[in-house]
């Protein structure tokens, strides 16, 4: 992949901006030159104007302009600027930004001697950095107290000095145990991406990561944010070595904490949502269909929650659709995956919706099956085509083989046989190679590399060689099952149809 030119930057951030924030940032914009329309605003709006950036384009419309001569300078301030305007915006929004611009404006009140204001201010945002987990940061937010403090001649009594050194030495273990924390939710988030590749992922290694010392510390820990930390690396850790009871044990920890209050929501929204979307995932490998409609709507209903807003409100709102498509197809009710099928569509296509790659990913995958279920074949491969000629999308991403034998499943639908003894030999030879599949998958890739010229026969043939395929894939995934395995399985036992070859054989005899 090309490194983007740097003069792209400014284009991209700005066509990333919402609405909301394009407004936001005009306001400030006008602060800098009143009473007119400024070179920012004008720059501004002619390359949000611009579906692919073309600077000359930009140079030749401000030719003769003041905006010519400053171009150079004039750019840079201006991606400052916009960065300047984000911050502002976000300052309510992300618990760590309202930390901090609650320290420089208690910084600021103390400078102007009005330090009952600033401790009052500071006393707050200690109050948030202890639930947020800011521990590197409340030193800072202490001594700024003591100094002012001792601006007002309240000199603590020997007594308060003791006390705070207490709390000092509490919040120095508070920040040992998030760095012991926080490293193994790193090693942890490392070997999971490259779970998926069998020949740089050994379980046995990945098992010693966590040792049972680190496991025993979580009586030890008394700060509920490190609570927060320790479940979620613990079930991501348990969820890469297929436990899933131990996973969802953690997960049902970690939720708690919300429930109980203490953790509190809105510090932490996305936390929450993906503790409630992992309880989701489990729910439905277990199949319990009508707690998991329950939680879903709890789901929606936070983050509908005018009162709690958040950068990620987006990506976790993507994030839960495609849980209800995992649903939905896991159901096989079609009205259902439909209506979920038309939000999708048209969340996909708003360009205002900013969703994180993984995330659009998991949508488009949905809408392969969802037009292959309708038997919209075609347009089924657009989506699939779309997903593997994606250049963000390589054999190290985890859908990436799901992906290819969608890819098999849709061309077998349209009776490519030709395309397919190629595409599947080209396949199979590139995950070999990096040994990107697993049991299961390897399965399939035998199976159509052996009988794919008998596929393009009679209905009771091509039937029954589909029931072996299935009966020797179902028991290939049934430690293992993830979603997309189930959706293939799904298609295989739709292609195997052992109800059908009893009929055609009777109609025969």
């Amino acid at each position: 992949m090309s490194k983007q030119k740097v003069q792209n930057y400014l284009h991209e951030l700005i066509k990333n901006l919402t609405q909301t924030e394009k407004r936001y940032f005009k306001l400030l914009a006008k602060q800098q030159t009143p009473g007119k329309k400024n070179d920012y605003i004008l720059l501004f709006e002619a390359i949000d104007k611009q579906d692919e950036f073309d600077e000359e384009k930009i140079k030749a419309k401000f030719k003769g302009t003041s905006i010519e001569k400053r171009y150079p300078s004039l750019k840079k301030y201006l991606y400052e600027l916009i960065i300047k305007s984000l911050t502002f915006y976000n300052s309510d929004t992300i618990s760590s930004v309202k930390v901090r611009r609650m320290m420089d404006g208690s910084e600021i009140l103390q400078r102007k001697g009005l330090y009952h204001q600033a401790i009052r201010k500071l006393k707050k945002a200690e109050v948030m950095a202890d639930e947020v987990g800011m521990y590197f940061i409340i030193n800072d937010i202490r001594r700024l107290m003591i100094s002012c403090q001792s601006m007002m001649g309240e000199l603590p009594s020997e007594n308060d000095f003791e006390v705070f050194k207490q709390k000092q030495n509490e919040n120095i273990k508070a920040l040992a145990e998030t760095n012991e924390i926080f490293n193994k939710s790193l090693d942890t988030v490392f070997y999971s991406m490259y779970s998926f590749d069998n020949t740089s992922f050994d379980k046995n290694k990945y098992k010693d990561l966590i040792s049972e010392d680190f496991k025993s510390i979580e009586e030890k820990i008394k700060n509920n944010y490190n609570k927060h930390l320790f479940y979620s690396t613990l079930k991501r850790y348990y969820s890469v070595l297929d436990e899933k009871n131990k996973a969802k044990e953690y997960n049902e920890k970690h939720i708690k904490l919300f429930e109980q209050r203490l953790l509190n929501k809105k510090y932490l929204p996305s936390n929450y949502v993906h503790a409630l979307m992992g309880k989701i995932e489990t729910l439905s490998l277990e199949e319990d269909f009508e707690e998991i409609k329950k939680i879903i709507n709890d789901c929606k209903k936070f983050l509908n929650d005018s009162t709690t807003s958040y950068y990620n409100r987006n990506n976790d709102y993507a994030h839960l659709l495609c849980l209800e498509q995992n649903i939905a197809l896991q159901k096989g009710n079609i009205e259902e995956i439909n209506k979920i099928g038309n939000v999708v569509c048209e969340y996909v296509e708003n360009s205002r919706n900013k969703i994180n790659v993984f995330a659009n990913k998991w949508l488009i995958y949905n809408l392969a099956w969802t037009e292959t279920l309708n038997h919209n074949f075609k347009k089924a491969l657009g989506y699939s085509n779309d997903l593997l000629n994606n250049y963000q999308f390589s054999s190290s991403t985890y859908l990436y083989t799901p992906s290819i034998l969608q890819n098999i499943a849709i061309h077998i639908e349209l009776k490519n046989y030709g395309y397919l003894e190629f595409a599947i030999k080209s396949f199979h030879k590139e995950l070999r190679k990096h040994c990107n599949f697993n049991e299961s998958e390897n399965i399939i890739f035998e199976f159509f590399l052996k009988h794919l010229e008998d596929l393009d026969g009679n209905r009771i043939k091509q039937m029954i060689l589909f029931e072996k395929l299935e009966n020797n894939y179902q028991k290939s995934i049934n430690e293992n099952k993830d979603f997309s395995s189930l959706l293939l399985l799904n298609w295989i036992k739709s292609k195997s149809g052992t109800h059908e070859i009893e009929e055609l054989l009777a109609k025969a005899i």
